[in-house]
C-alpha cells in the first residue's frame, strides 16, 4: 500500500536511522543516553547498550558512565535552584469570626478529610474557575439523574406507581437529558445504559413503595444545635429520598451515580452523610417530614452493568452509629471553634479525592514529595 502511494517502506526509515546513529558514533566524542522511565514506568537498557557493556568490560564501562554522570549533573542543575527548601504543609488559622457556622453534611465529610478545602472555599471564598469549553461530565450527568428522579418522585408521592410509570419516567429523563441527547454518540452509546438504569430504578421503586406509606424526595433540612463553648452551629442537608415506612420509622436513601462509600468508610465516620441525616430527621429538621427515627439507610447505585445496585448500611444498631457520628461531629466542630486549630490539607489522603480543587493552592505536590517535612516554620497563610 505504501509503495502504491509512492511512499518509502518502513524498513528504509529504520535503516536510515541506524546509519545516522552509527555515523554519529564515529565522532571524536559522543554521548549515548537513554530514558530510565517512559510514561512513568521504568525501562530496560537496549540490547545495544547491554552488548557494549559486555564487550567493553566492567572497568571501561564504569569509566564511561562516570564521565556521563558529569553531564547528567549539569542537566539536573539547570532545574535546581541554588537554595531550595520545601515548605511544610500549610496550616492556616483564621479568626473565629471567619470560621463557618453552617455546613452541609457533604461538606462535613470534606472538613474531616481535607479541612484546607473548607478554608479556601468558605473563608477565602475562592471558587474553581469553570473550564473553557466545558464538556458534560460525571457531575452534570449526576445532576440530570437527580432531576429526573425528583420529577418522578414528586409526580407519584403515595401508593404504588401507575401503569404508565415507565413512560412518565422516560419522559422526565428525556427532558432533563436533552442537552447530551443532542449528541448522536451520547444517544447511541450512553443513553441505552441510562434507560437500563431507569428500568432498574423502577423495579427498586416499586419494591420500596410496597412497604412505605409516603415517599418524600429532595427535601431540604437545617438543624441548629449548641456547641460546648456556647456557640451554635447549623447542619444542612438535602435528602434524596425519605420513606415513611408502614411499620413505623423511616428509611433514608441516597442516589449515587458514582461509587458509593464502603460500609467501613461510613462506620468509622469518613462518610457520615446518611447517619447525620438520620439525626436531623429524628429532630424534625427536614421540610414536610415528621420527627421520626431512621430504621434503615442505603445507597442506590444508578447505572453499571446491572443498571442499578442497592448498597445497604448493615449495622447492628444504626441509631447507635448515628449517635456516635453526631457526637464525633460536635467534637470535631469544638476543635475548629478553637482559634489555635488550623485547617491543614489532606489529613487523611486515603479517603480524599485523587485531586482536589485547592491542591495547587495548598502546594500539595511540594510538601507531599518530602512527606510534608522540612525545616521551614509552619505557614499560617495560604
Amino acid at each position: 500500500m505504501r509503495a502504491a502511494l509512492g511512499l518509502s517502506p518502513p524498513e528504509r526509515r529504520i535503516g536510515q536511522t541506524a546509519h545516522d546513529f552509527v555515523a554519529a558514533l564515529g565522532a571524536p566524542q559522543a554521548i549515548v543516553s537513554r530514558a530510565r522511565k517512559r510514561g512513568g514506568a521504568p525501562t530496560v537498557a537496549s540490547r545495544f547498550l547491554q552488548r557494549i557493556a559486555a564487550v567493553a568490560g566492567e572497568t571501561a564501562y564504569a569509566a564511561a558512565k562516570a564521565r556521563g554522570a558529569r553531564y547528567l549533573a549539569l542537566a539536573q542543575a539547570l532545574d535546581r535552584p541554588v537554595a531550595y527548601r520545601p515548605r511544610r504543609r500549610p496550616e492556616p488559622k483564621p479568626p473565629l469570626a471567619l470560621r463557618p457556622s453552617q455546613l452541609s453534611v457533604t461538606r462535613i465529610e470534606t472538613l474531616r478529610r481535607d479541612p484546607y478545602a473548607i478554608f479556601a472555599e468558605r473563608i477565602l471564598e475562592l471558587a474553581p474557575l469553570a473550564p473553557v469549553g466545558p464538556e458534560i461530565g460525571p457531575r452534570e450527568i449526576g445532576d440530570m439523574w437527580h432531576a429526573a428522579l425528583q420529577a418522578y418522585g414528586e409526580a407519584f408521592v403515595d401508593g404504588a406507581p401507575p401503569a404508565e410509570a415507565r413512560a412518565r419516567l422516560l419522559a422526565f429523563a428525556q427532558e432533563h437529558f436533552a442537552a447530551p441527547l443532542a449528541d448522536p454518540s451520547f444517544r447511541a452509546l450512553r443513553w441505552p445504559r441510562i434507560v437500563a438504569g431507569l428500568d432498574a430504578f423502577l423495579a427498586f421503586d416499586a419494591e420500596r413503595r410496597a412497604a412505605a406509606e409516603r415517599v418524600l424526595v429532595e427535601r431540604k433540612g437545617k438543624f441548629e444545635f449548641p456547641l460546648d463553648d456556647g456557640s451554635r452551629f447549623t447542619l444542612a442537608a438535602r435528602a434524596d429520598r425519605i420513606e415513611i415506612l408502614s411499620g413505623g420509622g423511616a428509611a433514608l436513601i441516597d442516589y449515587k451515580t458514582g461509587a458509593p462509600p464502603g460500609p467501613n468508610e461510613v462506620k468509622v465516620g469518613f462518610a457520615p452523610q446518611l447517619t447525620l441525616e438520620a439525626t436531623m430527621l429524628a429532630n424534625g429538621a427536614f421540610d414536610g417530614a415528621p420527627a421520626i427515627e431512621t430504621r434503615e439507610a442505603l445507597y442506590f447505585k444508578l447505572g453499571g452493568a446491572a443498571g442499578g445496585e442497592v448498597k445497604r448500611l448493615k449495622f447492628d444498631d444504626f441509631r447507635a452509629v448515628a449517635a456516635r457520628h453526631f457526637d464525633g461531629l460536635k467534637a470535631l466542630l469544638a476543635q475548629f471553634a478553637d482559634p489555635a486549630t488550623p485547617y491543614p490539607p489532606r489529613l487523611f489522603p486515603k479517603f480524599a479525592k485523587r485531586a482536589g480543587d485547592y491542591d495547587h493552592l495548598a502546594r500539595v505536590k511540594e510538601w507531599s514529595a518530602t512527606a510534608g517535612q522540612s525545616d521551614e516554620p509552619t505557614a499560617d497563610e495560604a
